[in-house]
């Protein structure tokens, strides 16, 4: 009696820029899932790993069977705008275009769904960035 059949049964909450679907989509369940089967600390570390969330608490609530999802999200503060290749940098993720949060995060531009109803994009504006900023 107690499975979660799909996204619309994760209950979203605390967060401004990302959408409630978008959310429900970085929670890696395959459907149906039994309630009691799912593991909130897991799922709540999986939802920082896969997405531009700080901090994240999930519970279950019985009645009505659900997920209680509550996210702290990165907020961007500068836009990244891609290079061109270097021989100096092994890691593609800082030749892409992306976001930085204040703590120096870098966040593909794909986190907030840019293109879409996406959110106030940040006016600061960085060419590129590299592991040791």
């Amino acid at each position: 009696v107690w499975l979660i059949h799909d996204p619309a049964q994760i209950n979203v909450s605390g967060n401004h820029l990302l959408s409630d679907e978008a959310v429900q989509n970085l929670v890696p369940l395959q459907y149906p899932q039994a309630l009691m089967k799912v593991e909130p600390e897991l799922l709540a570390r999986q939802l920082r790993d896969r997405g531009p969330i700080v901090r994240a608490e999930v519970t279950r609530q019985l009645l009505p069977p659900r997920l209680n999802v509550r996210v702290e999200e990165r907020v961007p503060v500068a836009v990244v705008l891609p290079v061109g290749k270097s021989d100096r940098t092994a890691d593609n993720q800082y030749l892409q275009a992306g976001f930085l949060d204040a703590h120096g995060a870098w966040m593909p531009l794909s986190s907030f769904g840019v293109g879409r109803a996406s959110p106030q994009l940040p006016t600061l504006q960085l060419h590129g960035i590299q592991p040791q900023y």
